[in-house]
């Protein structure tokens, strides 16, 4: 995938000021990531690197260009320190998308995330679970079933939610800090709770 050539140093390095040569190495990071095969070795091995910058200044920016040159990603994305993402050709990021510290997204099966979404941090997002169903074979060789993750625009999930296989989370709707998601959440929901449960509508 070509990062958008016309704004790459403008929609990666946000608002910060910056000096010719700290243009010119965030120019050659994303030249040089964005010939990495999405998902691949090289990929994650920089995944892991920038997953340990700074959130701060040029580190975090870089993180961000990272993803944005490599994945179908949206401009004016955040990424905070930590986090991760498995089998990314199957992930599709909006624009003005923030993902909180040590988040673990796994796409098995494709995961669509909005606009203006935040993610709080150590968030888990899986498209995939174990089967368990025979008892006479172990559960870690009965393979996954996997199905379609979708969270609208406007969407925030707070800390340490978990979003399963399968779910839909509409527009505008809450998940609160430390909710497990099953099933489709309506638009304008917030949603609390193991499993989550609908506490309220959205006025």
């Amino acid at each position: 995938m070509e990062f958008r050539d016309r704004s790459e140093v403008k929609e990666t390095i946000g608002a910060l000021k910056l000096n010719w040569l700290q243009r010119l190495k965030i120019k050659r990071f994303i030249n040089c990531v964005k010939k990495f095969p999405l998902g691949g070795t090289k990929w994650q091995l920089m995944q892991e690197k920038v997953s340990l910058l700074p959130d701060w200044g040029v580190p975090a920016r870089l993180r961000a260009a990272f993803y944005m040159a490599t994945m179908e990603c949206g401009d004016k994305f955040y990424a905070h320190t930590g986090i991760s993402m498995l089998y990314p050709k199957n992930i599709k990021i909006g624009e003005r998308v923030s993902i909180n510290r040590n988040t673990m997204i796994t796409a098995k099966a494709p995961i669509e995330i909005g606009n203006n979404v935040s993610i709080g941090p150590n968030v888990v997002i899986n498209s995939g679970n174990h089967n368990f169903s025979r008892k006479d074979i172990p559960i870690c060789n009965q393979g996954h079933t996997v199905e379609n993750i979708t969270i609208e625009n406007d969407v925030w999930i707070g800390a340490s939610a978990i979003i399963l296989a399968g779910v839909t989370i509409g527009v505008g709707s809450v998940i609160a800090a430390g909710a497990v998601v099953t099933k489709d959440v309506e638009p304008y929901s917030i949603m609390a709770g193991v499993p989550a449960r609908l506490i309220k509508k959205r006025e």
